[in-house]
């Protein structure tokens, strides 16, 4: 099995496991929980990551992320405990489509084929 990254990626495939890992030695998982948000316009996304000793482990599996709308998202992560809660982190991740299951409706042509298209009609 491959190395569990410990950096968040900047886009998943919607349908594909979300796994990383956050070392955080201010904020050790025994005490704290990791908490992310992912925001575009109309849909939030909100998971945790669990403990895996001192770390914290985000662990989203595809029967989830399979249900995320592509786009592309803001995400702010926090760490929080009873009565705390502090921003740690944030920046943004494209969800893409999953091929795999997509039938209709998607477009090929690149972001500026799309506005010379728009501009040329």
């Amino acid at each position: 099995m491959a190395d569990i990254p410990t950096t968040e990626p900047q886009e998943i495939i919607a349908g594909d496991t979300l796994k990383f890992k956050k070392s955080l030695s201010d904020y050790p998982a025994t005490i704290w929980t990791l908490t992310y948000y992912f925001l575009k316009t109309g849909t939030q996304i909100t998971f945790a990551a669990t403990a895996d000793g001192i770390d914290h482990l985000v662990n989203v599996a595809n029967t989830v992320t399979t249900t995320w709308t592509a786009g592309t998202y803001k995400w702010d992560s926090y760490i929080s405990k009873t009565g705390e809660r502090y921003k740690i982190a944030s920046g943004t991740i494209e969800i893409k489509p999953n091929l795999a299951t997509q039938t209709t409706g998607y477009d090929t042509r690149s972001h500026v084929k799309k506005v010379l298209d728009a501009l040329e009609s």
